[in-house]
């Protein structure tokens, strides 16, 4: 079985991008036919943007993001090697 590639950042803002139109049209479809009030189509438009806008936050930040992470395991780990005694202090 072939595993499958995870989707970049870059591919997950492209296909969030496509949801949201398409979800634009589908949503004022069901308004105009009266299935769905323009409150809640617009709650849900502005959810949807909201995860785009997420995604494109952590594509700008993605390498200090990465940055961060790798830090704070490396403190982690010399705090744990310190607790156990093995800091050499």
């Amino acid at each position: 079985m072939k595993s499958r590639q995870k989707p970049t950042i870059d591919d997950q803002i492209a296909e969030m991008t496509q949801l949201i139109e398409r979800q634009t049209n589908f949503l004022a479809a069901q308004v105009a036919r009266g299935q769905l009030r323009q409150e809640t189509a617009d709650w849900r438009q502005d959810c949807y943007e909201a995860g785009l806008s997420s995604l494109r936050f952590v594509r700008r930040y993605a390498d200090d993001f990465r940055d961060f992470i790798e830090r704070k395991q490396a403190f982690e780990r010399e705090r744990a090697a310190e607790l156990r005694g093995e800091g050499g202090a």
